[in-house]
Formats: structure tokens, C-alpha cells, sequence
């Protein structure tokens, strides 16, 4: 089995008596379906529909986590503490005391389910998409450490990026500060994946968010795409037709080998059918992966 040490993820705890109403009108999916068996991946949008942040939402014990990029943590409490005034709710960065780590590999008890969530040493265990078996394990930090010790002998150390390309290979997108604020919800596919629910009743944005699904028509969805190149272009770099237009926005990259990367990217659809390439780079040339 490989493991991955996310550090580049965190933690916050959402705890008290209105938690779970506090929520629901926060975010994208149904807090309601969330358990101590189940997650949810879900966003934070504005008032506009756009997405502010992504994350992936549990439960462990009485309280909920939002599970996100670390370097977005700030900016989301900032966020959903402008509305927890109004509820008997505690909003927690709970980052350096709880670990991350992702596996990917047979592990014996791993949830059989996508979204499923169990416990192993008092850690919490959620299956991931992915081609082969993942999960991601989250604990407090002496719990963790002592899963990844009983596991030691089964475990070998694999790099960050390659757990990222199987999040793109997955079709997961994640919001970077670079992109917050651009795009909407059905743009990253997330009705798709789950990441939104047309049953839960209103939150900040669920209008227009709800209007798009019943009654829009969308002109852009996320794609995966490979392309050749020295280097991974940067978060947010824009992709072009042969005209020089902006067609479609990379949201998110990996190496899959050396001088080959795959990434998500939004993509206007009348594009698909054109070369696009990436802008400031009209030599590379990407292609739809299948």
C-alpha cells in the first residue's frame, strides 16, 4: 500500500447545539445525510452561486469537520463566522492538532462504498473515488501515529503529487485561492459527484445555483486534460483556441511523467471541437483524455 502525507490539508471542527441547521444553510450538500458512516463532499459558495471553497464534510463523534486545502482555512472561517453569529456554534482550526494522510492499496476494513466513513484506532476512514481502492485516514495526532505504526510493514512513503494526480484521474476538482470565485458549482462537475444536493432546501447561493440545474443551460463543464510540457502551468492558467480567445481555465495539475501532466480544467464546450492550447505557451497543445 502507498501513503501520503496531506500535509497541505486541514481541519475545521464545527461544534454546539446548531451545528447541523448552521450548516445546512452553509453549504452544498445535505448535512442531514452526513454520519459518523457517511461524508460528503461539498462547497461554500457566495451569494452569487460561485464556489468560495471546496471540502470534503464528516463527522466524528457530536461534531463536524470540513476537511480543506490548509492555505484556505482563514478565508473560510471568515466566511461562515460572518453567519455562526447569529447561531450557538464554535468554528475551530484544528489543523496542528489532528494529522491527514492518504492510502491507496487494499487495507482490511476500508469502507467498500465512495463516501463511506468508519473508524480504525479511534481514526476516521473515508473511501475516495479512485480506479483502485483509497481512503483518506484522519486522527488526532497520537491516534494516527499509532495506525501508521501497526501498519508500518505494509505501508511505503509516495509523493503528494502522485496522490493529486489520482484526484484529477478521479475527476475531483478542488477550489485554490487562485480560483475562488470563479466558477459555479455545475462548472466543476460537482452535482456529478455528489458535491450538491436539489433537496436539502436554501443555503447562501442555492438560487441561483438551483436555477442553473432546472432551468440553465450550461456552456462549460470540467474536463480532464494531458499535455506535454518543462513544467506545470500555473493554478488558473487561462487555455486558448488558435484565435488567441480564452476557452477554459486549469484548475488543477499533476505530473503523470516526466514532462507529461494531466489536469482538470474548465472548458467551454463550442471549444472542444477546436486546437487548444495553453496560453503563453502556443506550443503546447492539450488533449482530452478519454
Amino acid at each position: 500500500m502507498n501513503t501520503y502525507r496531506l500535509s497541505h490539508y486541514g481541519l475545521i471542527r464545527i461544534s454546539g447545539i446548531d451545528a447541523t441547521k448552521f450548516l445546512q444553510g452553509q453549504v452544498t450538500c445535505d448535512v442531514r445525510e452526513v454520519t459518523d458512516q457517511q461524508s460528503r463532499l461539498g462547497a461554500h459558495c457566495d451569494v452569487k452561486g460561485r464556489v468560495q471553497v471546496t471540502f470534503r464534510l464528516f463527522k466524528f463523534n457530536e461534531d463536524y469537520y470540513l476537511l480543506l486545502l490548509k492555505n484556505l482555512i482563514d478565508h473560510t472561517l471568515k466566511l461562515l463566522n460572518k453567519y455562526a453569529v447569529f447561531s450557538k456554534v464554535k468554528l475551530e482550526d484544528i489543523s496542528e492538532q489532528w494529522s491527514i494522510i492518504g492510502l491507496s492499496g487494499t487495507l482490511t476494513d476500508m469502507p467498500t462504498n465512495i463516501d463511506a466513513a468508519t473508524r480504525i484506532e479511534n481514526c476516521v476512514v473515508i473511501r475516495v473515488p479512485s480506479a483502485t481502492p483509497r481512503c483518506i485516514i484522519i486522527g488526532e495526532n497520537a491516534n494516527l501515529q499509532k495506525l501508521q505504526q501497526q501498519l508500518a510493514n505494509e505501508l511505503q512513503t509516495a509523493e503528494i503529487e502522485a496522490w493529486e494526480l489520482l484526484d484529477i484521474q478521479a475527476g475531483i476538482p478542488t477550489i485554490y485561492p487562485e480560483t475562488i470565485g470563479l466558477f459555479t458549482p455545475h462548472d466543476i462537475n460537482y452535482p456529478q459527484i455528489n458535491g450538491v444536493s436539489f433537496n436539502k432546501g436554501c443555503y447562501t447561493g442555492q438560487e441561483i445555483i438551483a436555477r442553473m440545474q432546472f432551468l440553465g443551460k450550461l456552456k462549460q463543464h470540467l474536463y480532464r486534460i494531458q499535455f506535454a510540457a518543462d513544467a506545470a502551468p500555473a493554478i488558473g492558467t487561462p487555455l486558448v483556441d488558435d484565435a488567441g480567445h480564452s476557452v477554459g481555465t486549469i484548475i488543477k495539475t499533476a505530473a503523470g511523467s516526466a514532462q507529461h501532466f494531466e489536469a482538470l480544467a474548465v472548458l467551454q464546450d463550442k471549444a472542444l471541437t477546436s486546437v487548444i492550447r495553453i496560453a503563453n505557451a502556443a506550443q503546447t497543445i492539450v488533449q482530452l483524455c478519454i
